[in-house]
């Protein structure tokens, strides 16, 4: 299991579990701070009784004893991080005394005092296999519907069209958290206009392997016509699909390219995004296309986001 790591646009938790703990070195001990109230229910606590308590307290019992026997509290020494690392089954005590495991991840977290802060990143073991087996479903029925755009070897707008109305039903029935996103190519007409329509199709593809670098395997990126392009962002919450979709319209309107007789052609994107919500009457990917129509041709690197 990976423990230590940077947060980023291809790493998220679905149910925002985890714990911001200190470490002071001074008092030789690890507080916690704040217990996420998705954490405080899994542990069948209140979060008054875990806030400002020793983490060991809250452990399980291998867990806590490999932090008491390997943290030296020392500028010079292993801190919670790489402590946590080396634990291979990371558990929590319930309130009634069962050991629960937890995917656990750990990182830096900005300090509010003197001392070191950490987020633990947490996940209920049990529930991932029930992800796990819900999106192996998933994918199934996606591969069952799905046809591929031949010029850009994604899958296409009918592709689309059937993806959203087989996951508003997932979404309907499951915990399932998914964002969808139509992106368009800026000045597209004053483009087409200048280069023509065969050059413009090379720029969709550009747009196309900029979104595939930056996601994840699971994520699926859809050609929606010769414009604009879709996006379904899988186990994520809108929260982090904004901080996702910033950083790919600056990868992308950074990254030039040979077009047109320039070596250093950039495209920039603008785009909209919502996520699917449990009761949603609405036609997502119409009302996307639509705020994405409202939006001045010469608009460039514009981000709407939909409420739920």
């Amino acid at each position: 299991m990976e423990a230590i790591f940077a947060p980023s646009e291809s790493t998220t938790f679905a149910q925002e579990v985890y714990l911001l703990v200190s470490q002071d070195n001074d008092k030789q001990t690890i507080k916690i701070k704040e217990a996420s109230d998705e954490l405080v229910k899994l542990l069948g606590r209140m979060r008054h009784e875990m806030e400002g308590y020793d983490l060991q307290e809250f452990l399980g019992n291998k867990t806590a004893e490999a932090v008491n026997e390997c943290m030296e509290y020392s500028d010079f020494s292993a801190d919670l991080d790489e402590v946590l690392s080396k634990c291979l089954n990371f558990k929590l005590k319930h309130f009634n005394g069962e050991e629960l495991p937890f995917a656990m991840r750990i990182y830096r977290d900005q300090s509010r005092d003197k001392n070191q802060w950490f987020r633990i990143l947490l996940k209920d073991e049990r529930r991932i296999i029930q992800d796990s087996s819900l999106m192996r479903l998933l994918a199934q029925n996606m591969d069952g519907i799905k046809r591929m755009d031949e010029q850009t070897g994604i899958p296409d707008r009918y592709s689309a069209i059937e993806y959203l109305k087989l996951l508003q039903r997932y979404v309907q029935s499951h915990e399932l958290k998914v964002v969808f996103a139509v992106i368009r190519m800026d000045r597209y007409a004053k483009s087409i206009a200048k280069y023509g329509k065969g050059p413009c199709i090379e720029l969709l593809k550009h747009m196309v392997n900029c979104c595939l670098s930056k996601f994840r395997d699971g994520d699926v990126v859809l050609r929606l016509n010769d414009y604009s392009i879709g996006v379904l962002l899988f186990d994520i919450t809108p929260e982090t699909a904004r901080i996702v979709l910033t950083r790919l319209r600056w990868h992308i309107a950074s990254h030039h390219i040979n077009f047109g007789g320039k070596s250093d052609f950039s495209v920039t994107i603008s785009l909209c995004f919502t996520p699917l919500i449990k009761d949603d009457t609405r036609d997502v990917l119409e009302v996307c296309e639509y705020k994405i129509h409202e939006l001045p041709e010469d608009e460039r690197n514009a981000m709407i986001e939909l409420g739920a």
